[in-house]
Parts: structure tokens; sequence; C-alpha cells
């Protein structure tokens, strides 16, 4: 067919209103792609704000029924409680200034009888003078911190009785007597009255802002893929029209 009674035919009405259909869809498609990575490139805010906020009253941020989320994750909390020296916990193989030692688990007991896990720094081993635990009561200040399913480098069964190889709820909640136990965990930053010759500190991670959920990705690559999709079914419809009968 000659190339202007191509012209011709694709530029009537109907094929008109077809080509703008076309255009705007690929337009639409393209634009939700691009918005879709830019969720995805975008930091995430509760990030940003986990970092700044000041503490908050453990029990006003959450419950010994809540699961320590996103949300909450690296916020800071403070709590006040006795420690249960008989309860004590010791998170095996953990490294400080090159060498092997343990984390301390100490549960704090709240004025309500909840109680929650603090992980109060690194010593050399369980039986250190400073892993002894403070009497009467104390204000707890740290990051909430998620359960631990899994971390590189850590031990596997065969522990002795007291060590577990990680900061896992479902593990504590068999090891532990309470009733009422918050998930998660608070790293130790501060405490009042301080303790003099107590574990070493942790170092003190912030919750970073991430990037968007993986979704916003695989999202933006689909809305492409419909926008190359509408091109193709395009050019192939215009082909199917001008192809000479048989």
């Amino acid at each position: 067919m000659p190339h202007s009674q191509l012209a011709h035919r694709w530029l009537a009405p109907r094929w008109l209103a077809l080509h703008l259909a076309v255009v705007l869809l690929v337009a639409a498609f393209g634009w939700l792609g691009w918005w879709q990575l830019g969720k995805w490139l975008e930091p995430d805010p509760g990030g940003r704000v986990i970092t700044d906020l000041p503490p908050v009253a453990l029990g006003e941020l959450t419950n010994p029924d809540r699961l320590v989320d996103a949300d909450l994750a690296g916020r800071r909390v403070s709590v006040t409680g006795r420690y249960d020296a008989g309860e004590q916990l010791f998170v095996a193989e953990q490294q400080h200034a090159g060498r092997t030692g343990v984390h301390v688990l100490t549960p704090l007991i709240t004025a309500d009888g909840a109680a929650v896990v603090v992980n109060r720094g690194w010593v050399s081993d369980p039986g250190a003078a400073a892993a002894a635990v403070p009497d009467g009561l104390v204000t707890v200040t740290g990051r909430l911190r998620p359960s631990e399913s899994v971390r590189a480098g850590s031990v596997g069964g065969g522990l002795p009785p007291g060590q577990v190889a990680l900061i896992n709820s479902a593990e504590l909640v068999n090891l532990l007597p309470y009733q009422r136990l918050y998930d998660g965990y608070i790293t130790l930053t501060g405490q009042r009255p301080p303790q003099v010759e107590g574990p070493v500190p942790l170092p003190d991670h912030p919750a970073r802002a991430s990037r968007g959920a993986l979704l916003n990705l695989s999202y933006a690559a689909q809305w492409w893929l419909f926008a190359a999709a509408a091109v193709f079914f395009w050019g192939r419809l215009l082909r199917s029209a001008t192809a000479p009968p048989e």
C-alpha cells in the first residue's frame, strides 16, 4: 500500500482515537512506574523519626502483646523496674575489641509485673564480676530491638546452661517464667543509678532510614511492562490492518 494511502488511513478518526488512547496509556503507565520507583528510592521517614525522638516510656509505646515491628525497632525507650538476677542469661560468642565473650541479658520486672529483656552489654565470661546484677529500683534507657532470628556467625546448639545463641523472643518465652514478656529486647544505653563496674556498653546504633519496600520496585517494573505491551500490541494492530490480503 502506498505511503500516502497508509497515512490517510492512519489519520482517519477511528485510528486517531486509537493513537491517542495508546499515547495516554503509555504516558500514564510510564508515570506510574516512575512514581513507584520514587517511592522505593525515597528515605523512610519513620527511620529519621526513630533516630531523633527522645526516649518514650516503654509502656506508652508498646505492650507485651505487640510485636516489635518496623515502626518500633530502634525507638529510644525508658523503663523502670527491678532486675531479676535469678533469670539472667548470656548470648554466647560475642566479640569486643578482638576478644570473645558474652552479652548479658537481664530481665527487668516492671511495676505491673511484665518483664522486658535488657541487653546490658559485653563481659568476658558469665562469671565476670561485671555481670553482677544491680539491686533495687533502676531506670533503664535504651533502644528497642526486634527479636533475632538469624545472625551472621551465631553459634549452634550444645551451649552451656544459661546461654543462648540469639535473642529470640520465641525461645525466651520458654526459658523465662513470666506470664507477660515484652517482645524483642532493649539494648542498654543508660541506667539510673549507674552501675560502676558493669558490662561494657554496646554501640548505640540508631535505626537508619531505609529504602522503600521492594514491592514498590516490582510495581514500577510492572507498570513499565504494561507500557511496553501497549506499544507492542499497537504496532501489531497497525501491521495487521495494513497487511495485504492473502
